[in-house]
């Protein structure tokens, strides 16, 4: 006598292979969501960085760059800053030469500084290797 139809065994094991596509499934659509989300925290923060420095609470005036550095002076305050890229932590921080530091934006895998017309101009690679780059309103002192 011949039977149609599936065994308990075909029909748990077809059950077991549709869970783990699924389960396959939404681990990587969890993993893109995530990292499209650790994107467009890091475009924020690139322009909360730029918000930070070109905004008018210091007026700052470009100085000089050496390195990792970038030296300005705020016309508010009448006090020298420095706009620095630490490759071993990640970071770009704005300090003083005294002391003291403000975190302005992390996971940076590459800062360069560059002048552009007498401008303070940035190029950034984040850690998911989105490209930043801007000529800042940052002009050299008169």
């Amino acid at each position: 006598m011949k039977r149609s139809g599936f065994t308990l065994v075909e029909t748990i094991i077809a059950l077991f292979v549709t869970a783990l596509a699924l389960l396959t499934l939404q681990m990587g659509y969890q993993w893109v969501n995530n990292h499209q989300q650790q994107r467009n925290a890091e475009q924020l923060d690139w322009y909360g960085l730029l918000g930070i420095i070109e905004g008018g609470r210091h007026e700052f005036d470009f100085d000089h760059i050496d390195g990792d550095e970038a030296f300005v002076h705020s016309n508010i305050e009448k006090k020298d800053y420095i706009i620095r890229y630490r490759p071993n932590m990640d970071e770009v921080m704005v300090t003083t030469k005294s002391g003291g530091y403000v975190p302005l934006m992390q996971h940076v895998t590459d800062l360069k500084f560059t002048e552009n017309n007498h401008h303070l101009a940035l190029n950034m690679t984040t850690s998911t290797h989105q490209k930043f780059a801007a000529t800042t309103i940052i002009g050299a002192k008169e």
